[in-house]
């Protein structure tokens, strides 16, 4: 819809028509804000009706939206994100909730994140809360914001220290329906942090390995690790660039800030010369943002260079 004003308009009310309009733009930034279902596009039109053509607009897109998206030559890696991106909508989905006897956060996994939907106290500490305290009461709390989920598309996956995660895991078989599974998992922390702690190790069923976060999770730590043990890793431009030259780099992780510049996408095709996997991150998670920590671009080497 554009607002209608011409020169003539300019001594008429400021209350303008808006027409819908069919244009082309030429994109020239993108804003994006986690978890949101808007995409906001801004560009110039170099498409459309005569009055309009050079004159910029902004476009907000949502899920269900139908548009036409052109570039001049579409990569190997990003064909590939599309497909995931796609893919991914149509698979079921998870939600985390981590947790000990004070506290709770419930999350929804994401393929670039996890989106916080509430954190939850016990009533267990604090002088004022010492009369409050029930178990029953604090998982019925759980439960009350989970059933807006229980639609039978999502499994639940309970984590924490303790015993409280597995007290949970019964309360929720025998008060709640509509979930596709409920699993538990005992980790060493009872907060977000026990996501990436269970997505990175070997612990987690089929269906956690298969999300992309997982994913995420399991190539980081494997970075770090050999970053650590046997300098099977490095990190930079120049220092990628050169591991790349030599064939060297098994696995080239960039994020996706990094991936959209020029100068990185020459190595990316690079690394296609050398049969060079290539892994596009997102920086909305812990993952991703150990990565950009490290400027962004990573490499995992097949063999370690000389000094």
């Amino acid at each position: 819809m554009r607002r209608v004003e011409r020169k003539q308009d300019m001594n008429r009310s400021k209350e303008t028509e808006r027409k819908p309009v069919s244009v082309t733009i030429r994109c020239e930034s993108i804003s994006f804000q986690d978890f949101s279902r808007n995409l906001r596009l801004l560009g110039t039109i170099v498409n459309g009706p005569e009055d309009d053509v050079g004159d910029h607009q902004s476009i907000s897109l949502t899920v269900g939206d139908i548009f036409d998206l052109i570039s001049k030559q579409w990569t190997d890696e990003e064909r590939k994100l599309l497909n995931e991106a796609g893919n991914s909508g149509i698979r079921g989905k998870l939600i985390f909730i981590t947790l000990d006897d004070e506290s709770a956060g419930i999350f929804l996994s994401r393929s670039y994140g996890n989106q916080k939907l509430a954190n939850i106290e016990s009533e267990k500490s604090g002088k004022m809360y010492e009369s409050n305290y029930s178990e029953n009461s604090y998982f019925k709390k759980i439960a009350d914001v989970l059933s807006t989920y229980s639609n039978r598309r999502y499994g639940l996956i309970i984590l924490g220290e303790g015993f409280t995660p597995e007290k949970l895991e019964k309360y929720l078989r025998e008060n709640v329906t509509g979930f596709t599974s409920i699993e538990t998992y005992s980790t060493t922390r009872s907060d977000e942090a026990s996501i990436y702690e269970l997505l990175s190790g070997g612990n987690a069923s089929q269906a956690l390995k298969e999300l992309r976060l997982s994913k995420d999770s399991r190539i980081v730590e494997n970075f770090l690790s050999h970053l650590r043990r046997d300098n099977l890793a490095t990190y930079g431009f120049s220092q990628v660039k050169n591991a790349l030259e030599l064939g060297a780099v098994g696995l080239l992780i960039v994020t996706e800030e990094e991936f959209r510049k020029d100068e990185v996408k020459s190595l990316i095709n690079m690394a296609r010369n050398f049969h060079t996997g290539v892994h596009i991150i997102s920086t909305s998670a812990e993952p991703g943002k150990t990565i950009k920590s490290f400027g962004g671009l990573c490499a995992i080497l097949r063999y370690r260079l000389q000094e």
